[in-house]
């Protein structure tokens, strides 16, 4: 349980803030241009 928090949290720290981003306007964009885009991996246990 916690590496997966300490994993989570890593994650948090690398990605851009996901708040400033209007998500609901990149509806018809695919999720891999999303992350590579926000800095997320492209799986959470990778």
């Amino acid at each position: 349980m916690l590496r997966a928090l300490a994993r989570g949290f890593e994650l948090g720290l690398a990605a851009r803030c996901l708040i400033t981003f209007k998500l609901e306007e990149g509806w018809e964009r695919p999720l891999a241009d999303w992350r590579r885009e926000l800095g997320l991996p492209e799986s959470p246990l990778g």
